[in-house]
């Protein structure tokens, strides 16, 4: 084992424990609790979107709504030079070799 400071570190991989990626069982059970509200969930959202108290209240169920049905968008990328003007690639100049 190697030491860092006043704790020692294993130098062989780890063996132990759930596979990565596996949640652990409190994990599981509190997902499968949460999924039997998934009906009245979208419910509220829906209520909320078409009814809420506020106009923010009112974008961001149904922003979830939509986030839900068909996942979140993706950043926009700029697809544009300096000042709005199109991309260019920069230029290659060749030179000639010129003999010593």
């Amino acid at each position: 084992m190697e030491r860092m400071g006043n704790k020692a570190m294993a130098t062989r991989p780890k063996t132990g424990g759930r596979q990565k990626g596996t949640p652990n069982k409190a994990t599981r059970e509190i997902k499968e609790i949460a999924q039997e509200y998934t009906l009245t969930a979208i419910r509220a959202l829906a209520e909320i979107a078409e009814n809420g108290d506020s106009d923010a209240a009112r974008v961001s169920a149904a922003n979830a709504l939509l986030d839900r049905a068909y996942g979140k968008p993706r950043a926009a990328l700029e697809h544009s030079g300096p000042d709005g003007l199109p991309l260019s690639a920069p230029s290659l100049v060749i030179m000639p070799f010129e003999k010593e």
